[in-house]
């Protein structure tokens, strides 16, 4: 029957009350410290407290108001528990060290402080140069605390030094290094050396016996010696360890041990255990083979009473063995302890005619899109049923240069000679057209008194999946000289090296006004552009000048009008008789007839120009351009005649007036072309 004690039924009520009332066992914390941040490596907090509902409560840190604390981030950890260790309720808050403006210390040991105790004691004194601080502005600084000063005696071991450094703007520094106390030891002490393990059998029904040994003697100097057990006491039924251990005064010790084992004489009924038996053995031969040699290790067995090598093991059959092709023997090992207890391993050799090796799951045909000069194929490598030995021209993850189809080949040959083969076919293929980036948009261009101009755009760039180069053409060039007026459609092609193409297409639209758009020929002269900014007057009814401003008769003229004075009265007939011809022979009717229909003006062989006639344009040169002239006035040649209605003919002067504006002065520059 159980009895509890008195604590055992607190516990057990407490357990109790703690099941049926939710938060009666519990731990909490309060005032949980808030995160400092200090300049200095000391800090200083008030510590939380801990209360629990059940009673006591433990609370533990893992630093204490006044520690040193590292630059940087500390996490200083609060834990309250039970009064069985268990954890309910934790704090946690961080001690910032920023002391960027901290002290500089000089003079601190950088290595560990290392002295040796004088013989027969346990410390030493210690001495070093102590280290001083200089705060930012220069001002020496002096250490507000030292755990230690030199001269000091310390004890055997390593005892950490702190020094620590305050200015007068509370920014703190530390100096810390470690001194070891070495203290000589005798490190010769005695020895002590115990029997072997010692096995004592008794007879079934006894419980214990006496066991003798040798007597245990220590070598060397020594102040104290004893042993869990001596020789003669009694040993009960199992294992018991004996210890011997020898102590000098200097504290040098040795220990040894042994094992006692009693047991009782119990009849061996266990057969042996074979620890490796061999696994059935087939074994393959060539065609016309009749017999073969068959070889295998033979077993081995453990026995729980008898020694390994008191177990007797036989068999039926011996290797290495000389079987017969086409069949099967089964090997049986005995192995018997001394008890006669036995136990049998089995195994079959088998010979069979090794037949022809055949691939499983052989590929088919992969294709593979180019990614690159060389494009990477990879696929499941066939299997092969027998003991063969598998080559391949191939293997998969290999990079392949295309286009192009690779055969992949794989061989088995088997160890008497007989093959098999799988083969498949990597086609490394392109057809994906290249792509093109940067395809310029539509542009279009406004310009002012400019006739062409010449527009530039980044040229569009291209890649293709294959890696290789592709060509790039264009049916104009990016700096091409373009008329004000045009739209023109900017192709751009590319082809891989397969021939596959792509196009990017764009327009260059170039508008506004030209050298001839205020039309600055006067007196209904006609304006041609000329070049990029050029303009060419065409002068018409005896006007001459570069816009045919001028009027009144040449210096040919006059010199003309002068040299047919002489024969003035032969002109005067002249012109009575073609009067007359005139109106006695040409009908009126027709002249009327002609006059309906517009009057028009035939340019011809004046390439590359704009004609300009009064306030109309004539964007094709070679095209009538219609207006109120005279019936028959026609340009030829780059001469120009003009027929009156009455028949006269006028021709201009030979040289035809051009001039050009200055982009910059706005002022014209006069030319003069004479015809030839």
């Amino acid at each position: 029957m159980m009895y509890l004690n008195r604590m055992d039924v607190r516990l057990l009520l407490a357990t109790l009350v703690c099941l049926f009332y939710s938060g009666c066992c519990q731990v909490t914390i309060q005032n949980c410290p808030d995160d400092q941040t200090i300049n200095i490596n000391r800090a200083y907090w008030e510590p939380p407290t801990a209360t629990s509902t059940s009673g006591a409560v433990t609370l533990t840190t893992s630093h204490t108001p006044g520690s040193v604390f590292p630059n940087g981030v500390t996490i200083v950890t609060y834990e309250a528990g039970d009064e069985n260790g268990n954890i309910d309720d934790s704090c946690t808050f961080r001690i910032i060290v920023d002391n960027s403006d901290a002290p500089t210390v000089s003079d601190c040991p950088t290595t560990q402080i290392e002295v040796t105790a004088a013989a027969g004691q346990t410390f030493a004194a210690a001495t070093w140069t102590e280290p001083t601080a200089k705060g930012t502005n220069g001002d020496n600084v002096t250490w507000t605390y030292r755990s230690h000063e030199p001269g000091d005696d310390f004890y055997d071991g390593t005892t950490p030094v702190l020094y620590e450094f305050v200015d007068d703007e509370n920014n703190g520094a530390l100096c810390t290094f470690d001194v070891v106390v070495t203290v000589p030891q005798d490190t010769v002490g005695p020895t002590v050396e115990c029997p072997d393990d010692m096995t004592i059998m008794i007879a079934e029904g006894e419980t214990e016996t006496a066991v003798i040994w040798d007597d245990v003697v220590p070598t060397g100097e020594y102040k104290l010696f004893f042993g869990t057990q001596t020789s003669g006491d009694m040993f009960s039924v199992g294992n018991t360890v004996v210890k011997y251990h020898v102590e000098d005064a200097a504290g040098n010790e040795d220990e040894c041990e042994f094992t006692v084992t009693v047991s009782v004489i119990i009849p061996d009924t266990t057969p042996p255990t074979f620890t490796y038996c061999p696994q059935n053995i087939n074994e393959l031969v060539g065609p016309n083979q009749d017999t073969f040699v068959v070889t295998w290790n033979d077993p081995t067995a453990t026995d729980e009473e008898t020694a390994t090598e008191d177990i007797t093991i036989t068999s039926n059959i011996e290797s290495p063995y000389t079987a017969q092709v086409e069949n099967s023997v089964t090997v049986t090992y005995t192995a018997t302890d001394e008890a006669g207890n036995d136990r049998e391993c089995t195994f079959t050799v088998t010979v069979s005619v090794d037949g022809v090796p055949t691939f499983e799951n052989c590929p088919t045909n992969i294709v593979v899109e180019m990614t690159g000069v060389n494009t990477e194929a990879t696929w499941t490598e066939p299997i092969v049923t027998d003991d063969s030995t598998v080559t391949s021209n191939y293997d998969p993850g290999e990079t392949f240069t295309g286009p192009a189809e690779y055969t992949v080949t794989y061989m088995a040959i088997d160890p008497f000679g007989s093959t098999a083969t799988c083969s498949f076919v990597v086609r490394i293929q392109d057809t994906t057209a290249p792509t093109i980036q940067g395809c310029p948009s539509d542009i279009v261009r406004t310009v002012t008194g400019v006739n062409t101009v010449s527009v530039t755009w980044t040229e569009p760039t291209a890649e293709d999946n294959s890696g290789r180069d592709v060509a790039i053409t264009s049916d104009i060039n990016s700096g091409a000289t373009f008329t004000n007026g045009d739209t023109i459609t900017v192709t751009y092609t590319v082809t891989d090296f397969v021939g596959l193409p792509t196009t990017c297409d764009f327009t260059v639209t170039v508008t506004g006004t030209t050298a001839c758009s205020d039309n600055p020929c006067e007196n209904d002269g006609v304006c041609t552009t000329d070049g990029e900014t050029g303009f060419e007057c065409i002068c018409v009814d005896d006007y001459t000048g570069d816009t045919c401003s001028n009027s009144g008769l040449s210096t040919l003229q006059i010199i003309a009008i002068v040299l047919g004075s002489l024969a003035g009265l032969l002109l005067l007939l002249l012109f009575i008789i073609c009067c007359c011809y005139y109106c006695c022979f040409v009908p009126y009717g027709e002249e009327e007839e002609e006059d309906r229909y517009p009057r028009e003006i035939i340019v011809h062989q004046v390439p590359q120009k704009q004609m300009h006639m009064g306030g109309g344009v004539l964007p094709e040169p070679r095209q009538p351009v219609y207006d109120n002239r005279p019936q028959g006035a026609r340009f030829h040649n780059s001469l120009p005649k003009i027929k009156s209605k009455r028949g006269r003919r006028f021709r201009h002067k030979n040289y035809t007036s051009s001039k050009v504006k200055d982009a910059t002065t706005k002022n014209y520059g006069r030319h003069r072309d004479y015809m030839t």
